[in-house]
């Protein structure tokens, strides 16, 4: 089994757990962390929950997305690496992102996990379009849905 963490400043992983719920329904093995916020008021805080999740899925491959490369949660996830080898950190998450890998990675193996990844990032950066372009320059094989 795996498990999911979605780590960000703020509230933006609480929203993306609020869209999730609507778009898919409740995930068990998910967990949403609202860094700087609420319970978790600095990085000291934040590195212990993760080591706590961490700590309860020694057996189990956790993906870890974190909203910015090189930002306080990301390095702090990064600290961790050397003791939890079954960490897998993906930063710049977005929705779109985190979607994919949850509805791609629940009908395959375990061991795919490291290709799901990066098919899901290449997929979500393909979802990054300025539409206005889109609209005013499309052609037959610009697709919006």
């Amino acid at each position: 089994m795996q498990k999911i963490i979605v780590a960000s400043h703020g509230y933006f992983a609480s929203g993306i757990e609020d869209s999730i719920k609507i778009l898919i329904g409740e995930r068990d093995n998910i967990d949403f962390i609202s860094a700087y916020r609420d319970n978790i008021p600095d990085s000291k805080v934040l590195k212990e929950k993760i080591k706590n999740i961490l700590e309860k899925n020694k057996e189990n491959t956790v993906i870890m997305f974190t909203d910015i490369k090189g930002g306080s949660i990301t390095n702090t996830a990064i600290e961790l690496l050397p003791k939890y080898k079954n960490l897998n950190i993906i930063s710049g998450s977005s929705l779109a992102l985190v979607l994919e890998y949850i509805l791609t990675s629940e009908d395959e193996e375990e061991e795919g996990y490291k290709e799901i990844i990066k098919n899901c990032i290449i997929e979500a950066k393909e979802g990054m379009v300025y539409i206005n372009d889109l609209i005013a320059g499309g052609n037959e094989d610009d697709q919006i849905l």
